[in-house]
């Protein structure tokens, strides 16, 4: 029986430059992700740990930052077999090869040439496809012929798979069917950020993306997990392990009344840890001012619920009633404007009355007087 833990794409020293003034604890939750994954090997008892690529998100990143990430990884206590990605591709100015990073210890790896690697007191051979350069059209595990000699084989590779994820670039490319006649007992992939495929559903996969231990922003789905491998000679299972600290959740709504104001609460509610919660609202619509405000109070709430929130509302329209509307006084200039641009809206083909609920928005907004 072989058991390993699979990670890759913990992007140690990334800016996170989305998330504001929550930028800080979001790249300090890099190097609390590594720490949790080492913590889980030792409590697994773990073979070996896999981490498939961009450790690091350049190799620029700090003395310090290096010397924490080596500390971390000097405390595991099973061998760690690294390749370098596309961020942080080995070569002369690798930090893969800086002596901070080489005070992590023995039993850390960094498997930098593209030739297979027999680990005999595991019984395995590990078939490493270490980057170097950030980007490259030729596939990273073209070399790979299969040995004889151990009982497991095990690829470690970053790259691209365009023909089965939407969204891949060319980068690094790599075949399904190329991965499926390797001949490996499992291939460790990283780059892409999310699980790939879900174990739950395709157990028989070849090969598996682990994501990212810790989401690095908004629309990765599945992120925050590593994989948990057995194998042994005849069977094989993965399984996903939670491991993330934060959590992002984009939530699209489309709001006519208060009642989709309701909705909106009651999910944000939902969410168990509001305290690590990131959170992106796109919101589209036609809205009285009446609702608009309830929508400013209520996203106020959740501001304060939350680590962070973002609201995009460039698709919410703003549509003064009649009696909203009366508010300016009768016969004012700002009265006027107003219901020209109410007649107009009223008026208008269905392509153009857009244009004008925002123009009658922008004009409310700017001229309104105060409550």
């Amino acid at each position: 029986m072989l058991q390993f833990l699979h990670t890759a794409d913990v992007q140690i020293g990334m800016t996170a430059p989305g998330v504001g003034p929550l930028a800080q604890k979001v790249q300090a939750a890099r190097v609390e992700s590594l720490e949790r994954v080492v913590a889980l090997g030792r409590e697994r008892n773990a073979d070996f740990i896999v981490i498939a690529g961009d450790l690091f998100e350049n190799n620029r990143v700090s003395r310090e930052l290096t010397m924490r990430t080596a500390d971390v990884l000097r405390k595991a206590s099973q061998p760690v077999f690294i390749i370098a990605g596309n961020h942080d591709y080995y070569g002369p100015s690798s930090i893969y090869c800086r002596e901070e990073f080489r005070s992590a210890g023995s039993h850390v790896h960094v498997l930098s040439d593209r030739k297979p690697v027999v680990f005999s007191d595991l019984d395995v051979t590990i078939y490493p496809c270490s980057c170097f350069e950030t980007r490259s059209p030729e596939s990273p595990v073209a070399w790979i012929r299969k040995q004889p000699g151990t009982a497991y084989h095990v690829c470690i590779a970053h790259g691209n798979l365009p023909d089965r994820i939407a969204g891949s670039d060319h980068d690094y490319p790599m075949r399904d069917e190329e991965l499926r006649g390797l001949g490996m007992d499992y291939i460790a992939l990283g780059h892409w950020h999310s699980v790939y495929p879900d174990p739950a559903d395709r157990p028989d996969s070849p090969y598996f993306y682990s994501g990212a231990p810790e989401p690095t922003k908004f629309g990765e789905d599945n992120s925050g997990y590593v994989l948990w491998v057995e194998l042994d000679t005849s069977s094989r299972s993965v399984s996903t392990v939670p491991t993330s600290c934060y959590q992002f959740e984009e939530l699209s709504y489309e709001i006519h009344g208060a009642e989709n104001l309701s909705a909106i609460g009651r999910d944000i509610e939902a969410f168990a840890k509001k305290e690590t919660l990131l959170v992106k609202l796109a919101l589209a619509g036609v809205i009285s001012v009446d609702v608009r405000e309830q929508l400013d109070r209520l996203t106020a709430d959740i501001a304060r619920m939350v680590a962070f929130l973002v609201v995009r509302d460039d698709a919410l329209v703003l549509a003064p009633t009649d009696d909203e509307l009366a508010r300016f006084s009768a016969g004012g200039i700002s009265a006027r404007l107003l219901s020209r641009l109410r007649q107009r809206h009223d008026d208008a083909s269905d392509s153009e009355r857009a244009q004008y609920a925002r123009a009658i928005a922008l004009v409310y907004n700017m001229l309104r007087e105060p409550a």
